[in-house]
């Protein structure tokens, strides 16, 4: 059997929903926490800590922004607008407030892609995949001034893929996995 190398040094590209999403700057960020639940007594307090779930977070802050970019990040939240009377001044993008919107619905799969001797992986066993993941733009101070480079930071969360398949995310050959899971 073959040891299958995960790269691990070096930066990665992000891809969402099928298309390479921007350049990062500081780095591309995987979070993988326990989730729990607190089991306390009046006598006790804190008597003991029971897992409910695993939580995946992909944290990257994206450079080069566009108004394509913001589209993509914002999701319902944002609205791109074009047509304007002057070429130099044909879109603007709006962020509205987003009440109500479901992450499962606006969700799809992020997938980093490693660098590897400096050439991008085309081999999806070198990828991490998380295949259903929102972004929520978090943490984002934009500074106009001479020297900072502006970047969007941005968190990718895991959603298991449906209620009967607990799956968040995997490394690896996505043909091994079993049917039913994916």
């Amino acid at each position: 059997m073959a040891d299958v190398q995960i790269a691990v040094l070096g930066p990665a590209q992000l891809w969402w929903k099928g298309s390479e999403l921007a350049k990062t700057f500081g780095g591309i960020h995987v979070l993988i926490d326990e989730v729990t639940a607190e089991k306390r007594y009046d006598q006790v307090g804190l008597w003991d800590l029971i897992q409910v779930g695993k939580e995946i977070t992909v944290r990257a802050a994206l450079a080069n922004l566009s108004h394509a970019l913001l589209s993509t990040v914002f999701g319902a939240e944002g609205a791109l607008y074009t047509g304007g009377a002057t070429p130099t001044c044909d879109q603007v993008f709006a962020i509205y407030l987003g009440l109500g919107i479901s992450h499962r619905d606006e969700g799809g799969e992020l997938i980093l892609k490693p660098y590897i001797g400096g050439i991008l992986s085309t081999d999806p066993c070198q990828w991490f995949h998380v295949p259903l993941c929102y972004p929520k733009v978090v943490g984002t101070d934009l500074v106009y001034d001479e020297t900072t480079q502006r970047a969007l930071m941005v968190e990718f969360r895991s959603l298991p893929v449906s209620q009967n398949n607990p799956l968040l995310a995997y490394m690896g050959c996505p043909d091994l996995l079993p049917a039913a899971i994916y």
